[in-house]
């Protein structure tokens, strides 16, 4: 009630979501769910820790200004691996240019050629021979 919500957010956030037409009205601590009366009938019978909203919530402190300072830090390391692997992808662009060029244009290409028409060469004496 501390933060006032439109009806139709209100209304969105207090509905099952498997169950259109009811009214979130539980927890179920064993897998850590919100359900209505339905799932709870039809998915949560043998759970040991379905317990009413009112109660679930009971004695949980929520410290809102922790939480958003530890949301805005794991942001700020989530930029940082962000920028560290943007940099390397372009560390790996620019060294995978190089050696293309040192494939294509360089003496890579020249040597590899050379190798085959060696390896051509003593081919066609080896036959030639026998």
């Amino acid at each position: 009630m501390k933060w006032p919500l439109s009806q139709k957010m209100e209304t969105s956030l207090l509905i099952c979501i498997i169950h259109k037409c009811e009214q979130i009205t539980m927890y179920c601590a064993d897998h850590s769910q919100l359900c209505c009366c339905k799932c709870v009938e039809l998915n949560h019978r043998l759970c040991v820790q379905v317990t009413p909203l009112p109660q679930a919530a009971g004695g949980k402190s929520t410290n809102f200004k922790n939480l958003s300072v530890s949301t805005e830090n794991t942001l700020s390391q989530l930029k940082q691996c962000q920028t560290y692997q943007e940099d390397r992808i372009k560390s790996l662009k620019v060294s995978y240019k190089e050696h293309e060029r040192l494939i294509v244009d360089g003496d890579a290409r020249v040597n590899i050629v050379s190798y085959l028409r060696e390896c051509e060469t003593s081919t066609v004496n080896t036959t030639h021979k026998t």
